[in-house]
This record gives structure tokens, sequence and C-alpha cells, in this order.
């Protein structure tokens, strides 16, 4: 065990979420770590910015970096029989922006996106995520938790003033603070994503399905400065599906049956089981929760969590600065 390291926060998980609290907290001068189990940065499946997360980077002096990733493109909605019934192009009938919501449309912005300009606002305080970094346990005491993490195949000991979890759905931080994970997980009820290449849609639209009766839910859109795609579907199925672009295919053949459509070449799929599920308490101690780590299952998960740690980051460095506890 190497020598114990101390700092005011320790911030576990470097999502959008926990960059985003780093970010706030370099700017506010406070000391912080941010480490990452990972041994390199991982393509989210999220995508889009609120009106109200475009407030929070505008704050941050993001929104214009973020805004140059911006690609508006149409939505088109399908009916189970393939018919198009509906089209949205947001930027031929943009909403006019008021002084309580200056923002009033969605960026079109992918998550890599978003870590990567928060990962340069990061690099100009000199600051940095710690990668391949994974959290052991920890122990709370009255004025500081002292955590256990890898790093690189080594121990080592941090004593922070204030553990964060940002460390999503399965936290390591909020199992080890007991913080009890309510809701329900619906059986036979999957989310897959991942980003692939589509051939046979039209590439500058995002296409949309949803089937109430089937449980289907599927979108597909283009990532406008990579040439991949970005799917999300959600559907009930028997058995745990394989998380590969096989699969994608099989289901779409099955479930969407729209002839010359080819899922190829993913980059990477996930499978998730449908969950809704949201924490007893945001804190325990010393020790607090934000984003998936905290709620599971909501819409704009991404936006939350951010919304969640815009909320923190300022009550963090006013409390380490002296302000009651309660804060």
């Amino acid at each position: 065990m190497t020598e114990t390291q101390i700092t005011d926060v320790l911030i576990v998980g470097a999502g959008p979420v926990g960059l985003t609290l780093a970010c706030d907290l370099a700017r506010r001068g406070v000391a912080y770590r941010i480490i990452d189990q990972e041994a390199t940065y991982h393509t989210g499946r999220a995508a889009g910015l609120s009106p109200r997360t475009q407030e929070i980077f505008e704050y941050l002096g993001l929104l214009e970096q973020l805004a140059a990733y911006d690609a508006p493109i149409p939505w088109r909605f399908y009916d189970r029989d393939n018919r198009v019934v509906r089209e949205i192009d947001p930027a031929s009938n943009p909403l006019p922006a008021t002084p309580d919501v200056p923002y009033p449309g969605t960026l079109n912005v992918g998550q890599q996106e978003i870590e990567t300009v928060l990962r340069e606002c990061l690099a100009s305080f000199g600051r940095h995520v710690e990668l391949d970094c994974r959290l052991v346990d920890f122990t709370q005491h009255p004025d500081y938790v002292e955590a256990s993490v890898q790093h690189e195949g080594t121990s080592e000991a941090i004593q922070t003033r204030y553990l964060v979890g940002c460390d999503g759905g399965h936290s390591t931080v909020r199992k080890g603070a007991g913080i009890p994970f309510e809701g329900e997980t619906r059986p036979n009820a999957y989310s897959l994503a991942g980003v692939i290449r589509v051939s046979g849609l039209a590439p500058m639209c995002r296409h949309i399905w949803r089937d109430p009766e089937s449980g289907l839910q599927l979108s597909l859109t283009p990532r406008i400065h990579d040439d991949t795609w970005g799917v999300v579907m959600g559907t009930t199925l028997d058995e745990v599906p394989t998380a590969s672009v096989e699969t994608l295919q099989r289901l779409f053949d099955e479930r969407v049956r729209m002839p010359g459509v080819r899922l190829s070449n993913s980059t990477w799929v996930s499978v998730h089981p449908s969950n809704k599920r949201m924490v007893e308490r945001y804190r325990s101690g010393r020790v607090l929760l934000a984003g998936d780590a905290a709620h599971v299952g909501v819409f704009f998960g991404m936006q939350t969590g951010i919304q969640d740690v815009y909320n923190l980051g300022w009550k963090l460095a006013h409390v380490l600065l002296g302000a009651p506890d309660a804060l």
C-alpha cells in the first residue's frame, strides 16, 4: 500500500456526469481527483442536449464548443407497416428564444463529443481523468472518507472529504454506502444500444419506430461526424439477447420487417434489462450520488445526471469553504 493521498473530493466515474462535476469544481478551485475503472475512454449511447442542459453548459463556458458538433436532422416516424406517419424538421421551424428558455431547441450532439469537450475543459485547468483506476471499497469517518483504489494493478489509499459516485447503475459507491435502490426490473424487457453502420436508410434523417402492441421502440440516428449510427432498441424477449450486431439485425428483420436495411460493423453493442429504479436518498454521510448511480430508467437520463451535479458542485465548493454541511 502506498502513502495515503489527500484531496477534497473524489469523483468515481468519468462519463458526462462525473466530467461535468469535475469541470465545475475545477472552475471553483476545488482540489479533487476523478477516476474511472475503464482503461480507455468509452463511447456512450446518449445523445442530445436539452434546453436546460444547454443553459448549464453555457454557464460552464462550453456551449459554443458543443454547438459546433450540432447536426440538426429531421426525425422520421414509422407505423408498424413502415409507412412514414410523421416527420419533424427542427431546423425548418425553430422555436423562439425567451428569457425563461434561452435555448429552446435540442442540440443533436452525441455523448462521445460531449465527453471530448468536457475532457478538453479539464485539460485547460491542468486536470485529467485517472483511467484504469477502480474503487475497491471505502470507509467513512466523521471528517473524511478513506477510499481504497486499484490503479494499474497497484493499491492506493485516498483520503477525501467527500466521495461522489457517478459510476452508473451498478454503482460501487451506492452499494458501499448501503443506499437502497428501489424500483422494478420488467420481466423479459431489454434495451439494446450501440454504435454501428447502417445501409438502406436515408442517411440524413433519424428513423423511429414505436409499436405499443409488440413493445418495440427503435431509434436509428446517423452520427454525422464519423459515418456511424447510434441505435437504441427496446423490446420484449423470452431470453436475454446476445450483445451483437447480428442480434440487432435479427430483431430488426423480425420486428420491423423493412427489406434492404443492413446493420453491420459495430463499434460496440450493449444489452441491459429494463429497469426503473431510484435511490432512497442521494446522500449517506460524506458519500453522495448522481446520475445513473442514483436513478435509472428515466427519460433523458444523461440530462438529469448533469443537472444533479450542477446542483451539487456549488454546494460542495461552499461547504468546503466553511458553509454548513447541511447545505
